[in-house]
């Protein structure tokens, strides 16, 4: 579990930057808007990490929920409505991942 733990601390730094270049400029604006644009939300999909719980073989980062939740932690610092984004995005995946058929996940 140590190296666990350490392999995600070692990501800290990779989270830190993506928050910084995706998250940080529209954060504010976001939270006074009410309101996320499409162009934000495909810049962070292009990034990847809304699919770094999905695993691999359906194309996604397979990233375990230790370092989920750091990332999590990460965006959360800076906006919590793209971190409820996150949130919502997250629930779907692992209910398509427990519930849905094979075809669905492909």
């Amino acid at each position: 579990m140590l190296k666990e733990y350490e392999n995600s601390i070692e990501r800290l730094s990779e989270f830190k930057v993506f928050v910084r270049s995706y998250i940080h400029p529209y954060a504010s604006q976001i939270d006074k808007d009410e309101y996320m644009s499409k162009e934000l939300i495909h810049q962070i999909g292009k990034s990847g990490y809304l699919g770094a719980i999905i695993p691999e073989q359906y194309s996604g980062m397979g990233m375990d929920m230790l370092t989920f939740g750091i990332l999590l932690e990460e965006i959360g610092k800076e906006s919590s409505a793209i971190l409820s984004l996150f949130t919502v995005h997250g629930m779907f995946i692992t209910a398509l991942l427990k519930w849905g058929s094979e075809e669905q996940k492909n």
